[in-house]
This record gives C-alpha cells, structure tokens and sequence, in this order.
C-alpha cells in the first residue's frame, strides 16, 4: 500500500487518458471531458488504496491550502532520471477555465539535498503570508524504487488565496518533475473546500 499518487510516463492510463502538452493555455483547459486532456503528472494506475490527493481547503479569514503527495515514473527507468531537483527547481501551477488560480516557483538552488535521496524546500512564514516563494509552504521530494521501477515523488503545501477556485473542472500543472505535466478533472466540492477523489483517478 502506498500513500501516493502513482504515475506513469508510457502510454494512455490513470484519469481516462494522458498525453503529453508542454504547456496548458487557458483557452484549452476545459477539452474533452470524456478523454480528459492531460499530459501526465498523475499519470499511470492509481491504486484504490491511494489515500493522498490534490486538496484545497477555504479558511476563511487566513490563507487558503492547496496539498498534494504523488509520483511520477522515471524516464529512462533509472534512479534520478533526467531529475535534478536542486539544479531544476519547481513548479505548480492551478488553473480552470477562466484563467490561473495559484502559481508557485522555486527557482534553482531553492530545493535543498537533505541525503539518502531525499531534498526538501521549507518556508515556515508562507503559513502566515510572509514566505518568498509564492507561498509555497513547503516541496518535498524522494526518488524512491518500487517493483523495480524509480520514481520521483512530490509532496507540496501552499498557502495563498484561491477564492478563484470556484469551477469543478480544474488543471493542476507541475513543472522539473520528470519534464513538464497536467491533469485536467472535475474535482469535488466540500463543506470548506475542492478535492479530487480516488474515483477520478
């Protein structure tokens, strides 16, 4: 069992079909509701077990939250692949039909190498509106081997406003994660929040 949202990087799989896109415009996120227009993050089987997925939680008052925890497949199959976290930076992107909802950068050397195939960025003050990184709170990131197969995955928490957040069907890019990669879905909406479920995998 494992706690992330696994993805591949061959072939159609995981939410009713991936396919690579360098880039998303706005004029393009909502397309194909049936063939769900992506080009992989999440891609590959997702395992009913999966318990992490793409959150964001309304506080009212405070900062909005935006989580995820997944993984993609390395390509080529090898440790590290074309990764390089700390040489590459990173970035998140979400989005719906009417434009950007939350963009976050970290530039090159942001990324910090902790040892044992693991790097982490960290910005305690981002939780109160005074981080640098565009309120990224913080970037997680492991190479990690399962079945023989490496693979690369993230974990992130923002904290910025996402008020436009208002249209189930949204895009959420990442970019320096095994290249650049999406996935457009209709996410839930909750008593405080969105979320996409195990089912729209």
């Amino acid at each position: 069992m494992h706690d992330e949202c696994e993805c591949s990087l061959r072939g159609l799989c995981g939410w009713r079909g991936l396919r690579w896109f360098p880039r998303i415009p706005s004029t393009v996120v909502k397309v194909g509701f049936v063939g769900v227009l992506a080009s992989l993050l999440f891609a590959g089987s997702f395992p009913s077990s999966v318990s992490a997925a793409p959150t964001i939680k309304f506080k009212g008052g405070a900062l909005d939250v935006l989580t995820f925890h997944g993984r993609v497949a390395l390509v080529p199959p090898s440790l590290g692949g074309p990764v390089d976290p700390v040489a590459d930076g990173f970035g998140v992107e979400l989005r719906n039909l009417f434009g950007v909802i939350y963009e976050g950068r970290l530039d090159p050397g942001d990324i910090v190498d902790m040892g044992k195939m693991r790097y982490r960025f960290k910005d305690k003050p981002a939780a109160l509106g005074a981080g640098t990184r565009d309120g990224l709170y913080h970037v997680i990131n492991r190479f990690r081997q399962y079945s023989g197969v490496w693979y690369y995955t993230v974990k992130i928490r923002a904290y910025a406003d996402l008020t436009f957040a208002t249209e189930a069907w949204m895009t959420l890019l990442m970019f320096e994660v095994n290249g650049p990669a999406s996935v457009t879905a209709e996410w839930v909406e909750k008593k405080n929040g969105w979320r996409l479920p195990r089912n729209r995998f």
